[in-house]
């Protein structure tokens, strides 16, 4: 089932060429470790995902929206594919102005959301009638500018609204905690506060901890923002791209049932294994138990990063259920034993649900053995907490309320969306 991507702001527009550029290189690796038919099936499987094929197309075109208020991001990554030569976005599948949100949710929010909503849910409309049969929705975006969190939420409703029965996964940036705009915390709670309520299911992503990915594992010298977006397109893809379960292909509605159970618990979080850089991929080798035995790891401490964790004392990350998604040789009949101790699961979810594999026996981006688990856990509540105290110290001091009030958000929008926030907070420290 095709999955259209709606890449709003920078970051997102990013992260989406990214992914793309990650998908197709994934279906044309030459060594794939499976029969020539198994190739052909997964590759056509991923194209008819990911990619609109007309019979008069020298290339792939993405099934993508683009939107920004700015156009000079959305014109460089429509260069940037058209460079690689191997797929490209479609014309006039583009909504951009010639003015930025200011790095103001309001702004974003409440001004350019109304304006881009018609033209941008034509263009989507466009999209959708052009899949044989439509999956769902991928959301790309950021939790800090006002852009990709402001318009994103916006639009996240208008999809809600406009295709009720459509399922919207929104794959969401936290900012650096250090600051990258001095309202982020602002901008995050409010956002999230809407795709709680809007969005099926929301995979936090963090860029402190992709930049430690990029740092410690990936020999990074000077971390940029292209090197994280490839770690989250990466991660993106092995949950993305083909797999099965029970004989059956995995859709984003199997992802749903296997993580979303109750409307309260919607936030998740991606760890893949292994963690290689692209010098040691051809003399890099992994087994499955090391592989489950490191992800076990990296759950139960909370970290993206296969590195910089004691290996004592463990520390327990109760979850609401987990998607493990396991690619390469003998992957369908993995012992998943690590993975299933009935003490880092609620007690209220059957046992039998706690865990879920999707498989598939070809390699992915080069990789003989590769292991994503994507969980629904209490891992999250620290990133929100923080963020949370930080946004109420501000509100509480009044802090550039008056920026959000020229444009119609009252302080009466932040209380109720630090209301919703804190309870998602108790929610996921009460697992």
């Amino acid at each position: 089932m095709a999955v259209v991507t709606i890449q709003i702001g920078q970051c997102g527009n990013q992260i989406g060429r990214q992914l793309f550029s990650t998908i197709h290189n994934d279906i044309t690796a030459k060594q794939t470790a499976v029969s020539s038919s198994q190739n052909d099936d997964y590759t056509s499987a991923s194209l008819q995902r990911f990619f609109r094929r007309e019979t008069d197309m020298h290339m792939p075109e993405a099934r993508a929206v683009m939107v920004d208020m700015e156009h000079k991001v959305v014109t460089r990554m429509m260069s940037e594919a058209n460079k690689e030569g191997m797929w490209k976005y479609g014309k006039g599948q583009q909504y951009f102005k010639n003015s930025g949100s200011g790095n103001n949710w309001a702004h974003g929010y409440l001004v350019h959301g109304p304006e881009a909503q018609e033209s941008v849910l034509e263009l989507v409309r466009r999209e959708a009638e052009a899949c044989d049969r439509l999956g769902g929705f991928l959301c790309l975006m950021s939790l800090a500018g006002g852009t990709g969190s402001g318009l994103g939420a916006f639009i996240t409703g208008c999809l809600r609204e406009h295709f009720a029965h459509a399922h919207i996964i929104n794959q969401v940036v936290a900012p650096y905690g250090d600051g990258e705009v001095i309202v982020q915390d602002y901008n995050t709670v409010l956002t999230l506060s809407r795709l709680h309520r809007d969005s099926d299911a929301v995979i936090v992503a963090e860029n402190e901890e992709l930049h430690k990915v990029c740092a410690t594992r990936l020999a990074h010298k000077h971390v940029a923002f292209s090197h994280m977006n490839s770690v989250l397109a990466h991660q993106l893809g092995a949950l993305l791209q083909p797999a099965a379960t029970c004989g059956r292909a995995c859709t984003l509605s199997d992802m749903l049932e296997a993580l979303v159970s109750h409307p309260d618990y919607k936030l998740l979080s991606m760890m893949h294994v292994p963690q290689v850089s692209n010098a040691s991929l051809s003399f890099s080798t992994s087994t499955w138990p090391s592989l489950l035995a490191r992800l076990q790891r990296m759950h139960e401490m909370h970290s993206v990063a296969d590195e910089g964790f004691s290996w004592a004392a463990p520390s327990r990350n109760r979850s609401v259920c987990n998607l493990l998604v396991a690619r390469g040789k003998d992957s369908s009949s993995l012992d998943c034993l690590p993975l299933t101790d009935r003490r880092s699961y609620v007690s209220w979810m059957p046992a039998s649900c706690t865990l879920s594999l999707w498989s598939h026996p070809r390699h992915y981006a080069g990789l003989e053995r590769s292991a994503l688990l994507l969980s629904n856990s209490a891992s999250v509540a620290s990133l929100l907490d923080r963020v949370v105290d930080k946004a109420w110290g501000m509100f509480s001091s009044r802090a550039y309320l008056h920026q959000y009030a020229r444009f119609g958000l009252g302080e009466d929008d932040f209380v109720n969306s630090f209301a919703v926030l804190e309870q998602i907070v108790h929610n996921y420290k009460n697992l």
